[in-house]
């Protein structure tokens, strides 16, 4: 347990008890432990860290033997009450971990009584199932998965995915996916949080561009596709605190519009793209694609 997570819990109860006891709080701390009380209270509170079972403890006592039974497991002031059995455990939220198979295939059931984090190396064409939501709560489910775009996938119905489809997930790698509901399992939303990039991976984008496309990094460090139309790129996928570069090769750029959102090009302008021929340019960003480098590299009309 950090060092700090225990540090910001004593001072979190420190100002509940000087909200609770505005008449005043003596405070000690003796080997390890916070002892407080109110004033003029026979009542006596500690608080500390039990290493042994990885956990925070609250006990109270009574001073000097005058408080009943029903004293010392109640604290009441202008109706806030906090009960006690004697000893309070505190936890920082966790999420259970469900270890999936290594060799996963067919109907997989993914159950939030299982655990919140589900994890599994696809071997087959997979069916996922989600299950164990309850109505009326707020609940989410995370799915870490292992190759398991090199498999035919099959979602539950009920997810509706960010972006309006399920996301294109890696052939080797290692995918996180994360769904919620609020309806009990009504209505799932799905995303990925993390996919691998692999800068040596060549990804077609079409022989047919036109619009807005976003190209994700994260999909491959080569990409590439042919306009037709006016387009607009965006570039996404960037990794805070990791420098990156993209490379990107389209054919005739120059016929139409293209414009690459927030690229600072080399030498202060876009390049004059191609018409009929091919240009390969790249974008580069040390800072999770908040600035985005661009410059050309093979231009056919030069």
């Amino acid at each position: 347990m950090k060092k700090t997570n225990f540090l910001v819990l004593m001072l979190l109860v420190f100002f509940l008890f000087v909200g609770w006891y505005s008449s005043g709080l003596n405070v000690e701390r003796t080997d390890g432990k916070i002892e407080f009380s109110a004033a003029g209270e026979t009542m006596k509170y500690t608080i500390y860290y039990d290493a042994d079972n990885d956990k925070f403890v609250i006990e109270s006592s009574d001073t000097d033997g005058s408080q009943t039974a029903a004293n010392v497991a109640e604290i009441a002031d202008g109706g806030k009450d906090l009960d006690f059995d004697g000893e309070v455990n505190l936890t920082f939220f966790s999420e259970t971990v469900s270890t999936g198979s290594t060799d996963m295939s067919g109907t997989q059931t993914f159950d939030l009584a299982d655990g919140a984090y589900h994890t599994g190396t696809l071997t087959g064409a997979t069916e996922f199932d989600l299950d164990g939501w309850t109505s009326g709560e707020s609940a989410t489910m995370r799915a870490e998965l292992v190759n398991a775009g090199a498999q035919s996938l099959t979602w539950d119905s009920a997810i509706t995915w960010e972006g309006g489809t399920a996301p294109t997930l890696a052939e080797s790698g290692t995918d996180i996916l994360e769904f919620e509901s609020r309806d009990g399992g009504t209505t799932i939303y799905g995303r990925q949080l993390h996919k691998p990039t692999d800068p040596g991976t060549v990804v077609s984008l079409g022989s047919d561009l036109s619009g807005t496309k976003a190209i994700d990094i994260r999909d491959g460090g080569y990409q590439y596709g042919t306009i037709t139309g006016a387009t607009t790129l965006t570039f996404t996928g960037w990794t805070s605190g990791e420098a990156a570069e993209l490379m990107v090769e389209l054919v005739d750029a120059g016929a139409v519009e293209l414009t690459a959102t927030s690229v600072q090009w080399a030498g202060g302008t876009e390049p004059s793209w191609t018409a009929s021929g091919t240009d390969i340019f790249s974008v580069f960003s040390r800072d999770g694609g908040t600035t985005l480098h661009g410059r050309s590299l093979v231009l056919d009309s030069q």
